[in-house]
């Protein structure tokens, strides 16, 4: 253990609290040695549904609550991939996978579509960070991009069509849907799932 500690609070109000911890990390075959992780000793109403030994972030390494660089971070550094990327196949009906250094062509048809992600400036980002003495073009000259967050100008499910332009984030790391909510409901209602 680094002894350093953290705090994580999610979307939906819990939170968890530990130590970040440094161990060698092997994932399909890939071994990333001296792997920071949060080691969770304390969650409030934090409860795990499911058999699993914990969540493996693929965001951006300041989007890391521990401080830490991501493993996906740390896999491109090393050269332990092919390419820079990974694809994410949810699954309908059986299980996913993810796809480290590359694409799974199994699981889609047609050609890929590349969206750029959306840059937003720090002020943006970490509107806490600035006070009113602060010289205000400074923080607007730095970028960050912030999340997995495309620009989105057309959603389709079904027959349900969603008009409004908007962006949207990727995230593979809630299994909540948060947007707008005559949009949020189109989309459980064509998918035939509920909503809260």
């Amino acid at each position: 253990s680094t002894n350093r500690p953290f705090q994580i609070e999610y979307q939906d109000g819990d939170s968890v609290t530990g130590t970040v911890g440094v161990d060698k990390l092997t994932w399909a075959g890939l071994t990333v040695p001296n792997q920071e992780f949060a080691e969770v000793t304390h969650g409030d109403s934090f409860s795990i549904v499911c058999v699993e030994d914990g969540l493996l972030g693929m965001a951006f390494d300041y989007n890391s609550e521990a401080g830490a660089v991501t493993p996906f971070h740390n896999m491109i550094d090393l050269e332990l991939l092919s390419e820079p990327m990974f694809g994410v196949y949810l699954g309908h009906g059986s299980d996913g996978t993810i796809t480290l250094g590359g694409v799974d062509h199994a699981h889609f048809t047609g050609d890929l579509r590349w969206f750029n992600i959306v840059t937003m400036s720090w002020r943006d980002f970490y509107p806490y960070y600035i006070t009113d003495d602060m010289d205000d073009s400074y923080w607007d000259t730095l970028t960050t991009t912030g999340f997995w967050e495309i620009n989105v100008h057309h959603i389709q499910s079904g027959s349900n069509h969603l008009s409004s332009s908007t962006t949207a984030v990727v995230d593979t790391g809630t299994t909540m849907m948060i947007g707008p909510g005559n949009d949020v409901g189109k989309i459980a209602q064509a998918a035939e799932i509920g909503r809260a």
